[in-house]
């Protein structure tokens, strides 16, 4: 039987809310947009693509990252904080982590020197015994 794959394409034109502006690697040409971070102004292709780098990793705390990336990029269901204002992590602690460690992943990739210094105590909030991260 001979199985014919097709090429992974975007749709996000066709998604309610698509913005033909958008530049974030989902195809089409590049556009001279940034995005305004703690440590300046990033290239919004270039976050585009270690996202899309990140998701496609062979290695699997990568691929992980960059798969809850993508969810944020297009918009599904995401946290909209990890934190309550009192700074204690909301509930379901370990999921929040697994968000924040992602986002702290690509922000040292970006050169963000301050992001080290929370990853490590994200990390260890996601691995909390007795909890599985996964990503579909």
């Amino acid at each position: 039987m001979v199985v014919n794959r097709l090429p992974k394409m975007s749709y996000a034109q066709y998604r309610p809310g698509w913005e033909p502006e958008g530049t974030m690697g989902q195809g089409g040409p590049e556009k001279a947009t940034v995005l305004r971070t703690p440590i300046g102004e990033v290239s919004e292709v270039e976050v585009g693509r270690l996202i899309t780098r990140m998701a496609e990793s062979g290695v699997r705390e990568a691929r992980a990252a960059g798969l809850l990336l993508e969810r944020i990029r297009s918009g599904n269901v995401t946290p909209q904080t990890l934190l309550r204002e009192d700074g204690r992590w909301q509930p379901d602690a370990p999921r929040h982590a697994a968000y924040a460690v992602a986002v702290l992943t690509l922000a040292i990739q970006v050169c963000d020197e301050r992001a080290e210094q929370f990853l490590p105590y994200c990390r260890q909030v996601m691995e909390r015994p007795g909890v599985e991260i996964t990503v579909e």
